[in-house]
């Protein structure tokens, strides 16, 4: 079978690990994966090297320009019937909204995936997640069949009833298991995996270590991860009086050894699909806590969950009573090979 995979940033995160798995794991299938990307990034290194074809669609960007998006639905049409797919995959909101639409009228069939509703973002202006609403529900039908990654945002869709004329998937993202156990260390340190951006909310995680150290004074942060807010987050943890026990690795391409060093894993996203630095945590027997949001609730137990409007000082609260807890959550994480098999099976 002739695949070709579509996201919009080769930039690396959740939905370009994604991508780079379910390729892979295609290809491992002896099937022919071609991937078309818009901006630049480490999406596209790691996938050659592992001898996987990737274009460039130079006018594919995350930022929605109406005129520039309407010549990139040319340009992908163009490039995607000169590679003569059996299916096309696209990946995330933007790619999919332009896949959906450059291929309307073709035989093509397209499978589109969400990596988390964006428009359930609640730091979004609520004009704009009114509008991402209305495009991602209205386009639904476009598709062959759209996978979620988190079963809550499959119900979210399943809701509308513009989801009873196209097919829903829930299939999770899978990880393997770490050849090694990880100890738990008992130092109080806390950590994180992720990109600096809005949505992940890392002001709060900072705001919360905070007024953790008053109760542990030896806790210590790291944050594993790179992106445009990294400035603002370094100035914020001056301002809270915490940078000399904030450590900022930037972006690792082996997160393991810094796992090792983490005794609690926080994840204060406001807005998640089934992130993989979730599982990781989960897959090295890390103590966990994140906002209810997304796939959280089908991978961790409930005293693992904040709420979604919980305060600093309610993250605190919570941090502190599970740095105290021991390492057995009873969470739920699938392999990666049977994510591939389940996404194979509705190519066909």
């Amino acid at each position: 079978m002739k695949i070709v995979q579509v996201i919009t940033s080769a930039d690396w995160g959740g939905a370009q690990r994604h991508v780079y798995d379910l390729s892979c794991g295609l290809k491992a299938l002896g099937h022919e994966v071609n991937v078309l990307y818009g901006e630049e990034g480490r999406l596209t290194t790691r996938l050659e090297a592992q001898q996987i074809r990737c274009q460039q669609v130079p006018t594919l960007t995350r930022a929605i320009r109406p005129w520039r998006d309407l010549r990139t639905l040319h340009h992908l049409r163009q490039q995607i019937e000169a590679l003569h797919p059996d299916v096309v995959h696209a990946h995330s909101s933007k790619a999919g909204t332009l896949v959906r639409l450059a291929l309307r009228k073709s035989a093509i069939p397209v499978v589109y995936t969400i990596h988390g509703l964006v428009y359930l973002n609640e730091r979004m202006p609520k004009w704009k997640q009114a509008l991402y609403r209305k495009i991602e529900l209205s386009l639904l039908p476009l598709a062959k069949a759209t996978i979620l990654v988190s079963n809550r945002d499959l119900q979210e869709l399943q809701r509308h009833r513009s989801a009873k004329r196209t097919r829903l998937v829930h299939i999770p993202n899978g990880i393997d298991p770490f050849p090694e156990p990880i100890p738990l260390p008992e130092d109080p340190v806390i950590g994180t995996i992720a990109r600096f951006t809005e949505e992940k909310a890392l002001d709060v995680l900072l705001k919360a270590v905070a007024a953790v150290r008053k109760e542990v004074p030896a806790v210590r942060l790291i944050l594993v991860g790179d992106g445009p807010l990294r400035p603002q987050l370094e100035q914020l943890s001056q301002e809270l009086g915490i940078n000399d026990i904030t450590t900022f690795a930037g972006f690792q391409e082996n997160v393991v050894e810094w796992l090792a060093k983490m005794r609690v894993f926080a994840l204060t996203s406001v807005k998640e699909g089934m992130p993989y630095a979730l599982l990781e945590a989960v897959r090295a027997g890390r103590i966990v806590v994140a906002r209810d949001v997304g796939g959280m609730g089908e991978v961790l137990p409930e005293r693992s969950l904040v709420g979604t409007s919980a305060t600093p000082t309610d993250w605190a609260r919570r941090i502190l009573m599970m740095l105290r807890a021991n390492g057995e959550q009873g969470a739920s994480v699938i392999d990666r090979e049977s994510m591939v098999r389940c996404t194979l099976g509705i190519y066909w």
